[in-house]
């Protein structure tokens, strides 16, 4: 009678899990649980301990309930750190901001956050180099001061929904700013040239269609759909992924299978070849139990890393030169010395069909 009123048996599992988070490490606690029963575990910690949380294995299962209901346990800015920020001071910034509506704060670390229940802080970490946030009117992007603030930033100009793009990153950052005209016309220049390669390479490679043939809100749209499908495949195979709303869009999300945490990304592909974010791609190849989710406009294909290369030997990487920084360029290259039969190919500067006639003395005449 008593359970059914409410009370629980030291065997239930909510009692398990209240265990487990004191420090009974011989508890067989289950954290793959979400909705009302990460509510009602949040309600016991923040009723009966001590806030902040400071134990380590407290703080992780904090972060695998977060997971598994972002909704519930919100991972935000630590708003009293940030006010420590100090704006960046660099001489050039300082023009640019004149006329730009984005701010760059520094600050002495990584980038502070907080997990929070019921606005509720349970503890704060750190976390990442650089982040946006907007406040308002105010636009902010966050680095640590501590890392490259400019290939930070190229992080940002990347990024979803953040107003600096990599047009502002050179006005930024451009050593000569006096022949920043000149510097521009010049990649547009080069841009023409890229673009007559990269058909190229798709002739070469027998791609059945290019990226960006689509508009930007066809784009959007495809893969808004695409995350639907998703979930609905990820739900029918047993993943835990119900608090999931596809609406919103990120790079990888995170579900539950078999008591164990997966990442998967989704992807639209409409051709024969998949074109991954280089974060994707960390992801995916980080554990082989993670997914890749692919729609081809009539299912969702689902890859691991093994059945995904098992047949292709060869993975191509494609550089835009516009966002090229030699320094990051050669830290790639160092790395992955390591790795037989890995070259970087390109066409010849300044190659003419006249060198190869030269060559063979065609440009001779001849009586």
């Amino acid at each position: 009678m008593l359970l059914l009123l409410g009370a629980y048996s030291s065997t239930s599992n909510e009692i398990k899990r209240r265990k487990r988070f004191l420090g009974d490490s011989s508890s067989d606690a289950d954290w793959s649980i979400s909705g009302s029963a990460v509510t009602s575990f949040c309600n016991w910690i923040v009723k009966t301990q001590q806030l902040p949380i400071s134990k380590v294995e407290q703080k992780q299962i904090i972060k695998t309930l977060a997971d598994n209901a972002p909704k519930i346990i919100v991972k935000d800015f630590n708003e009293l750190r940030l006010n420590e920020a100090c704006e960046y001071d660099d001489e050039c910034y300082i023009q640019w901001r004149a006329t730009s509506p984005v701010s760059i704060y520094l600050i002495n670390g990584e980038i502070p956050r907080v997990y929070k229940f019921d606005n509720i802080v349970l503890f704060s970490f750190e976390e990442g180099s650089v982040d946006y946030a907007a406040k308002g009117s105010k636009k902010i992007i966050y680095v640590n001061a501590k890392s490259d603030i400019e290939t930070e930033m190229t992080v940002m100009a990347h990024q979803y929904g953040v107003p600096f793009s990599m047009d502002n990153w050179r006005e930024l950052f451009s050593v000569n700013r006096s022949s920043l005209k000149k510097e521009q016309e010049e990649n547009n220049r080069l841009q023409e040239e890229n673009r007559r390669l990269r058909e190229q390479l798709v002739e070469d490679i027998g791609k059945r269609h290019k990226p960006g043939d689509l508009d930007n809100e066809d784009q959007k749209e495809l893969n808004r759909m695409a995350r639907y499908r998703a979930k609905d495949y990820l739900l029918s195979h047993g993943y835990e992924c119900e608090d999931w709303d596809p609406e919103i869009s990120q790079a990888v999300y995170h579900t539950i299978k078999d008591g164990e945490e997966i990442a998967f990304a989704v992807t639209s592909c409409r051709g024969g070849l998949v074109y991954l974010h280089t974060y994707k791609f960390f992801i995916f190849m980080g554990n082989p139990n993670n997914l890749l989710l692919i729609d081809d406009g009539n299912r969702i294909q689902s890859f691991s890393f093994k059945n995904a290369f098992q047949s292709n030997t060869n993975v191509n990487l494609i550089f835009d030169i516009d966002y090229i920084i030699p320094s990051s360029m050669a830290k790639i290259a160092n790395m992955m010395q390591a790795f037989p039969k890995t070259r970087f190919v390109f066409e010849k500067p300044h190659y003419s069909i006249s060198d190869e006639i030269y060559t063979f003395g065609l440009n001779e005449k001849h009586e």
